[in-house]
C-alpha cells in the first residue's frame, strides 16, 4: 500500500529555506528585540505603506511584537488574504552577546529585495531614514 504524503507548496518551502539561509543582523544589547521591531515596524509604516512602495502595494502589516516566544516579529501578508503565508518576515531575539535581527521572504528575491533588506537593517540599527 503507498502512502501519499502532500506535497509541501513551493512558496512555504521558499520561506523555510530562506529562513535557513539567512545571517541575522547583531543589534545592541541595550535594546530588547521588541523595540527594536517596533522601530522597524513604524519605519516601514512611514516609508514603504504612506509612500506606496508598489514592490509592496499587494502586501500589509501585521505585527507580532508581543510574542510569548520571545521572537517577536513582522510579517508582510497578502492584503487579500491575510492568513496567508507572508512575503516578508522580520524576527527580533536576545542572544548571548546582543540581539539577532533575521529578515527572510520571499519579496528579498525579487528586484527590490536588496533594498528592502537594506532598509530593514538600515533602521534595526537606529536609523529613522527612507
Amino acid at each position: 500500500m503507498r502512502v501519499l504524503v502532500p506535497a509541501i507548496p513551493v512558496a512555504l518551502l521558499s520561506v523555510i529555506l530562506a529562513a535557513c539561509s539567512q545571517r541575522g543582523n547583531p543589534v545592541s544589547i541595550s535594546e530588547t528585540p521588541q523595540s527594536i521591531v517596533a522601530r522597524v515596524e513604524n519605519q516601514m509604516k512611514i516609508c514603504w505603506f504612506r509612500k506606496a512602495n508598489p514592490t509592496l502595494a499587494k502586501y500589509k502589516i501585521a505585527s507580532e511584537i508581543n510574542s510569548y516566544t520571545g521572537k517577536p516579529r513582522i510579517l508582510l501578508v497578502p492584503r487579500n488574504r491575510p492568513g496567508g503565508l507572508p512575503g516578508l518576515v522580520v524576527q527580533a531575539e536576545r542572544r548571548s552577546g546582543g540581539n539577532d535581527v533575521q529578515v527572510f521572504g520571499p519579496l528579498l528575491e525579487g528586484s527590490g529585495g536588496a533594498n528592502l533588506r537594506a532598509s530593514v537593517n538600515k533602521w534595526t540599527s537606529g536609523s529613522t531614514a527612507c
